[in-house]
């Protein structure tokens, strides 16, 4: 096929189609819109979920370790010391050669 056999096919898909003014989305268009839009607004729920989630959390963790601070402190024992203890825990490198296998407990998570 040459240009000159193409050029009355061009001619002819430019004449033909539909009218530009009256072409809508329709039913279809508009469902997957309204979808769209609806698993947008249960995203955005759950996300707010969740942050709300991680923040009461947050708090309750940062009330347990005041309150666990208070109690050292009338313990008589600086909280410095007993974070020193609690890293030196945590860390391995620091552990006795049969304290590495066994690491400490992690908290239940709620």
């Amino acid at each position: 096929m040459t240009a000159f056999d193409v050029a009355p096919l061009v001619a002819l898909a430019e004449e033909e189609g539909p009218d530009p003014n009256s072409v809508s989305p329709g039913v279809l268009g508009f469902l997957v819109f309204f979808a769209l839009a609806v698993a947008t607004i249960l995203l955005i729920r759950s996300f707010n979920t969740q942050m709300r989630r991680v923040d009461r959390n947050e708090r309750r963790r940062l009330a347990e370790e005041e309150a666990a601070a208070e109690a050292q402190a009338e313990a008589g024992e600086s909280p410095e010391r007993a974070d020193d203890a609690e890293r030196d825990d945590a860390d391995p490198g620091n552990a006795e050669p049969g304290e590495a296998e066994n690491p400490p407990e992690e908290r239940p998570r709620p």
